[in-house]
């Protein structure tokens, strides 16, 4: 089932010391996803295509961070 809108389809966790997410969206929309420390100021991570129904995508820079927050837009 495609998606208009992306959105975050399951809980983040970490696998092999990166934090990864699932992602539904509709296939060949680009995505960016967006990080904050503080839920104030957002900042563009990476944009990525939804390839299909739902994308995992990793982000191995929050083991930088002792908090992030993520969004997604398109």
């Amino acid at each position: 089932m495609a998606h208009a809108r992306g959105g975050f389809t399951s809980f983040p966790h970490f696998v092999n010391g990166q934090f990864q997410m699932t992602v539904s969206g509709t296939i060949g929309q680009s995505y960016t996803l967006l990080t904050s420390t503080d839920l104030v100021s957002w900042t563009p991570a990476f944009v990525f295509l939804c390839t299909n129904s739902s994308v995992v995508i990793s982000d191995p820079a929050a083991t930088n961070f002792s908090r992030r927050f993520y969004r997604i837009s398109q």
